[in-house]
């Protein structure tokens, strides 16, 4: 097969997969979309780069089609807006396939199948890994385990070896599929017997995981409000009429048994924590209806501001503060070092450099903020100080109407499985909801309106293997480049 047929193959494979990303009723295509990729490069053993490249890039740009709608939204001028996005898009496509492809530089084929499956699969996860490392321009956002979280059983190993050993199976998979129509002719229905089995041994261990997973604690009621201001309605709108709305959509929807309240990324403005008759507004609806309320807002400390969480408490007391540590690159800080006549932002965040739990009546809760849900071992790192849940604040209302809301909204189901903990995910647009700890949605918002949740949660002190050791799946996958390294070397 010649080098552009095996172009085209790629890119086809990438549009399958990404589609699977971006339309909820197409998350099962993951299980064979990457099978047509592998089966050229396991076949003709040849352009494996240059084939992975252009899976990647076609994969990215289309399951991150969503970018488009950052430039639009933020320049008044719409061609302009559109025209940023394009190249936006294609840059950060372009460093996500060139970070991910990295270790394939190194790799040459065995000749051994079974081998180069293995090899493959490990550098694969390795790619993926490495997303996240690089910062300030890490985006672990478009990971293949992402993509199977409505398949509860499947994605409960993760609990032990994370997500990155759940799209180490998903690659085996669709090895096995690719290596059946290599050897067709050689009694290849093993290859696929090979993968039935892959999927259902995981899926049993996956329910044998769930029905050890027991809820000791009693339930607690939590409510959810989702604000649903626009960008500009934000910005626009006085800081008492904001608290108000959310004060009232509280009040509506408030159950006899709430103790905790929750509002979204920078729900309240700055001024929570310095205007005294805000403060006084929100200290005395705690008090009188006897709850904590849990919000997002900015906080101004000297000449540095922060994204930061906190909680209101019935005593009129304000908890620690969380500030978000991990921050988004040019949307929350300017990651180069400029003079100051060049600005990317008017006013950045300053980075957080400590996690911790807030105190609240239903236990201790660990916070992510936004961005900081897609980085794994930043959640368990909260889970492992001791937090009995997990909270993610949330303003997803740049990103666009629908395909980014529910890929963000996939993240926080991977950490609540990861950690075996509820995670309360709180946004401005949707989506809101109470994951349990097997990653089971117990009630969402609708998006792109104002909402609430309502429900009980269980919390737990339970520290889960994963949380424990994080992501030691890749220490093979390290072995395994060190491994190629030195034998390259060795052959030159």
């Amino acid at each position: 097969m010649n080098k552009n047929k095996c172009i085209c193959i790629a890119a086809l494979s990438g549009l399958i997969s990404a589609l699977s990303f971006n339309i909820n009723c197409l998350w099962f295509a993951i299980f064979f979309s990457i099978s047509p990729v592998f089966y050229v490069i396991l076949k003709y053993k040849c352009h494996t780069k240059l084939i992975l490249f252009n899976f990647t890039f076609i994969f990215y740009c289309i399951s991150d089609i969503w970018i488009l709608s950052i430039g639009v939204n933020y320049f008044e001028n719409k061609y302009l807006g559109i025209i940023i996005s394009v190249i936006l898009l294609l840059i950060i496509s372009i460093l996500l396939s060139i970070i991910f492809i990295l270790p394939f530089t190194i790799y040459k084929n065995t000749n051994y199948i079974f081998t180069d499956i293995l090899i493959l699969s490990f550098l694969y996860i390795f790619g993926e890994w490495l997303q996240g490392q690089f910062v300030p321009f890490a985006f672990p956002w478009n990971r293949l385990c992402n993509i199977v979280v409505k398949d509860i059983k499947f994605i409960q190993t993760a609990s032990i070896l994370g997500g990155l050993f759940i799209t180490f199976l998903i690659l085996l998979i669709n090895f096995m599929i690719a290596c059946f129509f290599i050897y067709k002719k050689k009694k290849s229905y093993i290859f696929l017997i090979f993968a039935l089995n892959i999927y259902l041994l995981n899926t049993i261990a996956g329910e044998i995981i769930i029905q050890g997973t027991q809820n000791n604690n009693e339930a607690e009621n939590v409510l959810l409000v989702q604000g649903n201001f626009s960008k500009k309605e934000k910005w626009n709108t006085a800081p008492e009429d904001i608290l108000d709305k959310y004060l009232k959509l509280t009040d509506k929807n408030l159950d006899n048994n709430t103790k905790l309240v929750i509002y979204p990324e920078t729900a309240l403005s700055r001024g929570i924590f310095e205007n005294n008759l805000l403060k006084q507004k929100l200290f005395e609806f705690c008090n009188e209806k006897n709850i904590t309320i849990l919000f997002g807002a900015q906080y101004n400390k000297g000449e540095y501001q922060y994204n930061a969480c906190a909680a209101a408490y019935p005593n009129k007391q304000y908890s620690k503060i969380y500030f978000k540590q991990i921050l988004v690159p040019f949307g929350e800080y300017n990651p180069f070092f400029t003079e100051s006549n060049i600005q990317f932002i008017s006013n950045p965040f300053t980075k957080g450099d400590e996690s911790i739990l807030i105190e609240t009546e239903i236990g201790k809760l660990g916070c992510g903020i936004c961005f900081e849900s897609i980085f794994p071992d930043h959640i368990s790192k909260n889970s492992a100080l001791g937090a009995e849940a997990i909270v993610i604040l949330t303003n997803d209302s740049w990103l666009g109407r629908k395909i980014p809301l529910y890929q963000h909204h996939s993240h926080s189901i991977l950490r609540a499985v990861e950690n075996k903990k509820y995670v309360i995910n709180c946004t401005n647009t949707g989506v809101s909801s109470v994951i349990s700890a097997n990653g089971e949605v117990i009630e969402k918002t609708n998006i792109n309106c104002s909402d609430t949740v309502s429900t009980d949660i269980y919390t737990n002190s339970n520290i889960t293997f994963y949380t424990k050791y994080g992501d030691i799946i890749i220490i093979p996958a390290c072995f395994i480049v060190l491994w190629l390294c030195l034998k390259t070397i060795y052959i030159k």
